[in-house]
């Protein structure tokens, strides 16, 4: 019973994931590359909490994936941020 409600819950938040992303943003910023997209929304949320930048993030994606122009990482992440999935955070120096 315990792997069923685990199993029902995944499949509701990933639900609620796919539809905010699809319907929502990638559909109102006419995001062309859906699976570059996804990677760098992986990406975000795996380093949640940490220091990331465009470039750092197009050259993770050049590894690992497809060649990736800050440019686009950036355009994305606008969107991302637009959509209120992230929220940029100014960094402070604590001395």
């Amino acid at each position: 019973m315990v792997n069923k409600q685990k199993t029902a819950i995944m499949d509701y938040l990933l639900g609620i994931y796919n539809t905010v992303l699809n319907k929502d943003i990638i559909t109102r910023f006419r995001i062309a590359d859906v699976i570059t997209f996804n990677n760098i929304t992986k990406f975000l949320l795996d380093n949640i909490g940490g220091i990331v930048s465009s470039k750092k993030i197009s050259n993770y994606l050049t590894q690992h994936y497809d060649k990736t122009s800050y440019n686009t990482v950036d355009k994305y992440i606008e969107a991302l941020t637009s959509g209120l999935i992230f929220y940029e955070v100014p960094r402070r120096d604590i001395k």
